[in-house]
């Protein structure tokens, strides 16, 4: 929802292709020098001025601030002003996905304790049972005829519940926010009045291990429980249709940095039986367990639900995997503190192949998002020169080595890639899907008879 009420500098459009919003051009000179040109007139959604300072204090305070954002402004060094309407950013090693970070850098001031946003829709309520949107006069943009003029978003945080909401007529969208089964029967028995749209998506689930422990520093170990998970029948039975393999954590939806061309782990429990006698751990006994492992969880519904039937895989291996389920807090903290063994997650909205630094690469093994201790010197040499490669055609062979590197040595088993879907009425028109699950989909929406709001 703030991507609604709040604006970048650039956005991402349906191609995840990054374009202009509240700038209408940039130049970008050896990948360290970074100039945007605001348009003319812009404001924020209480009238004043938007100008080129507003963007550099923003800025600063992303980067000098608490947020986890600021990682990606690690290597800017200077953010400046060059006029009211320029704004110039410096790094002192060329940053070739910089760019790319920026649609996660909101545009805003203070008022108090308020933050005053830029987007297309300015917040009029918010309530622990909904929030409400109104079109916002002051972007630079004017509302579309037959766009909605108001939205009001409802909690609904039983399945059931929204799946009525929806089926009743009391609410009007729904963007992949019904179960898979649930989702699945409306395809079947879909009423006359409703649509249902999917598209490919970026979001990637995944089973991470933690490295420390001695049983799954082993490769072998690691490609045993690759290979002990039917994901093929899991996407058909379980998911529905509502995702694709996944090779590693690019999507083909990120363009030319996706390598499908990567050393895969197929469905072979036969054969993770040999690797795991291979790597020295036999079956106790005839049926039984070869040692234990423990696997994290949350309490939320699906997410324990999807750790269940992954640990039920697993143990068909002859791997006694436990579950170890703790609110989702918890679990966070856990994870990040690197106390556990397996886990279950995904990674929502990846948008370059920078993601494998952030998440793989050994310097950020300890207080980064490396939570499973990964390291491997070749894989953090072909990283370091893909993230300040110049040279366009050299960067993608990079990161085609990386995701090659990644998919051998699986610090990760990339599970599948999400597809996004959307549920609306008939009259809704011009419905374009974004990979990464960008709720603008709801600002390009037009009602064919104006009757919606």
């Amino acid at each position: 929802i703030n991507g609604l009420i709040h604006a970048s500098l650039v956005r991402f459009d349906e191609h995840m292709r990054v374009e202009g919003e509240l700038a209408e051009s940039w130049s970008i000179h050896g990948y360290r020098d970074f100039r945007f040109k605001l348009r003319s007139g812009l404001k924020f959604q209480d009238g004043t001025p938007l100008s080129a300072e507003d963007v550099v204090r923003v800025l600063h305070e992303f980067k000098d601030g608490r947020s986890p954002l600021a990682v990606a402004l690690a290597h800017v060094n200077n953010i400046s002003t060059e006029g009211a309407l320029v704004v110039r950013v410096e790094t002192d090693s060329p940053q070739p996905f910089l760019l790319n970070d920026f649609p996660a850098f909101k545009i805003f001031k203070r008022k108090g304790k308020v933050l005053v946003a830029a987007g297309r829709y300015r917040m009029t309520r918010e309530t622990p049972a909904d929030i409400h949107v109104e079109a916002a006069d002051t972007y630079y943009q004017p509302l579309a005829a037959g766009a909605f003029s108001e939205i009001t978003f409802k909690y609904v945080s039983d399945d059931n519940t929204r799946y009525q909401y929806l089926v009743r007529g009391d609410g009007n969208v729904v963007l992949s926010g019904i179960s898979l089964t649930k989702t699945g029967y409306l395809r079947q028995h879909r009423p006359k009045e409703m649509q249902i749209l999917d598209s490919p998506g970026v979001n990637v689930s995944y089973i991470c291990f933690n490295f420390k422990e001695p049983h799954l520093a082993n490769l072998k170990v690691r490609q045993a429980i690759a290979q002990a998970i039917d994901i093929p029948g899991i996407l058909k039975f379980r998911i529905g249709g509502f995702g694709s393999r996944a090779t590693g954590i690019l999507a083909p939806a990120h363009g030319d940095y996706y390598e499908p061309e990567v050393e895969h782990q197929p469905f072979d429990r036969e054969n993770a039986e040999r690797l795991l006698d291979q790597a020295g751990y036999p079956r106790k006994s005839p049926g039984g367990w070869r040692f234990k492992l423990t696997f994290k969880t949350t309490t939320e519904k699906f997410g324990n639900e999807m750790a269940r039937l992954l640990a039920n895989e697993i143990r068909q291996a002859g791997i006694d995997v436990q579950l170890d389920v703790v609110e989702a807090g918890t679990f966070f903290a856990d994870i990040n503190a690197g106390n556990f063994q397996l886990f279950h997650s995904r990674w929502i909205g990846v948008t370059s192949p920078a993601i494998y630094f952030r998440a793989l690469h050994s310097s950020q093994a300890h207080g980064g998002l490396n939570r499973g201790s990964y390291s491997n010197q070749e894989f953090d040499r072909l990283v370091d020169k893909g993230m300040t490669e110049v040279d366009d055609a050299k960067r993608r062979k990079y990161f085609s080595e990386v995701q090659k590197v990644a998919a051998r040595d699986l610090p990760y088993v990339s599970l599948w890639h999400w597809s996004n879907t959307f549920i609306g009425t008939r009259s809704m028109r011009n419905v374009v899907m974004y990979p990464n699950g960008d709720y603008r989909t709801l600002a390009d929406v037009r009602i064919a008879d104006g009757g919606e709001k």
